[in-house]
């Protein structure tokens, strides 16, 4: 009897998001998502940085395992990737707005699109990977012209300084986005970091302090960033002072300062709605 209903279970459930290799496969990375209460309330907190007035633009998502953060940080690289129709048909395919409903009424359609930057979790330097996906990203078909030639030999350049300044990596996300807006591809850039943990643990093994303070030129060159917008999504299981345990009173005292360049946004749902939600 039980072979006429055979349980199927949605491919994202069978292993972890990655949110670059993900990207492109919504079969796997999306399939079944619920946009959640939390789930709106995180995207319009994150939206309402795209304002021209606001210099709030970089967040840290902080989690336990297993409450769908990086499914979160998938769902917000794509809604902010496209275009208003796009992000329509992306509710939609969710099933997320109530019947009778416009996706409107969910979530803010009339925002500058984006491209997004997916940074997957590594245990490596934080300054390189976010230059080598960035690199990545600009190889998106849609953003081709004669001066990304340019820009990406910059990027190549910088791959190859084995003392890249972390100042220096964001402004080269500052001038690809400008250098988007410009050509007319996207308004400006979403750099997505997942698993920003294991970052922060290999710069504190390997002590170095770059791969710290790039979070921080990234923040405030992001607030800056006015009317080309740049937004930083960091996610993290435990806050950065967690990472610090046995070092310094200094070096903790640096790590807060950092964190405090970023708007701390808690990811939990409510455990009597948790067992259905996107794990």
């Amino acid at each position: 009897m039980l072979d006429q209903f055979p349980l199927t279970i949605a491919p994202r459930y069978t292993r972890a998001i990655h949110i670059q290799r993900d990207f492109h496969d919504l079969h796997h990375g999306l399939d079944g998502y619920q946009v959640t209460p939390l789930v709106q309330q995180t995207a319009r907190r994150i939206i309402d940085g795209l304002a021209p007035e606001n210099t709030e633009r970089a967040f840290s998502i902080v989690g336990p395992f297993g409450s769908g953060k990086s499914a979160f940080g998938l769902f917000i690289a794509h809604f902010l990737q496209r275009s208003v129709t796009a992000r329509r048909q992306l509710l939609g395919s969710l099933n997320a707005t109530p019947r009778g409903y416009p996706a409107e009424s969910l979530l803010t359609l009339e925002l500058p699109s984006l491209l997004a930057v997916r940074i997957p979790g590594n245990n490596s330097s934080l300054r390189y990977a976010i230059l080598s996906n960035l690199r990545l990203a600009l190889s998106d078909a849609r953003v081709k012209t004669p001066k990304l030639h340019a820009l990406q030999g910059k990027l190549e350049s910088a791959l190859q300084d084995p003392e890249i300044d972390p100042a220096r990596v964001a402004e080269l996300v500052a001038q690809v986005a400008q250098y988007l807006r410009e050509e007319g591809h996207f308004a400006g850039v979403l750099v997505v970091i997942d698993e920003l943990g294991q970052y922060l643990d290999y710069a504190a093994r390997q002590d170095e302090e770059r791969d710290l303070f790039v979070l921080q030129s990234l923040a405030e060159m992001a607030a800056r960033s006015g009317e080309t917008p740049v937004l930083i999504v960091t996610i993290l299981h435990q806050a950065f002072e967690r990472y610090t345990l046995h070092a310094s009173s200094t070096r903790r005292v640096e790590w807060a300062k950092v964190q405090g360049r970023f708007v701390d946004l808690t990811f939990q749902e409510p455990s009597i709605q948790s067992g259905s939600y996107n794990y």
